[in-house]
């Protein structure tokens, strides 16, 4: 599909807002952007990497969440970061890539972007496979009676320090654009 440069110029304008992208390689901030996407009603084009392995999802309000996805944090420790584990630098490049991808697509409204499906990667046998995502209605973030109102004590869980203020900043901000 040809899009002209004046119509993609004009959507990234229009769009420029309605789109986060998360490329950290934290897993604290990767269970807090979801939740102050999901509360301002923002897409969030994610993405993650560990060792060989990736994987990528767009969470677009109403289609379900991290928290849908993996419920719990982990127990603190359990999952390496990747300064303890590593990464392959090349996955990165993948994983970036698509979901580079993802953000244009949804900016310019075409393609079938990854709402409601996790792709996964293994760069060791370069398997692509994609899985269906829903919306759990017992989300406590997105279900059917949403009950996280703040951020919990990340520091705890991951390692990360809490990021209370720059959440209310960003529903603040949100507020304002409004």
């Amino acid at each position: 599909q040809k899009v002209s440069a004046a119509k993609a110029a004009s959507a990234s304008v229009a769009n420029a807002k309605a789109q986060l992208a998360n490329a950290q390689l934290n897993l604290g901030y990767t269970r807090v952007t979801s939740p102050i996407t999901g509360r301002i009603g923002k897409t969030l084009v994610d993405g993650s990497i560990l060792l060989f392995d990736g994987q990528a999802t767009v969470y677009k309000p109403g289609s379900g969440c991290y928290r849908c996805l993996y419920p719990a944090p982990p127990p603190p420790g359990l999952v390496p970061s990747c300064a303890e584990a590593g990464v392959l630098g090349a996955i990165t490049g993948v994983i970036g890539s698509i979901q580079a991808t993802e953000v244009f697509k949804q900016i310019l409204d075409i393609g079938d972007p990854l709402v409601g499906r996790l792709l996964l990667v293994d760069a060791l046998t370069m398997e692509f496979r994609t899985m269906k995502l829903r919306q759990d209605p017992e989300c406590p973030l997105c279900g059917d009676n949403p009950t996280v109102t703040a951020l919990i004590d990340y520091d705890q869980f991951c390692g990360t320090p809490p990021l209370q203020e720059e959440f209310d900043a960003l529903v603040a901000a949100q507020a304002g654009d409004d």
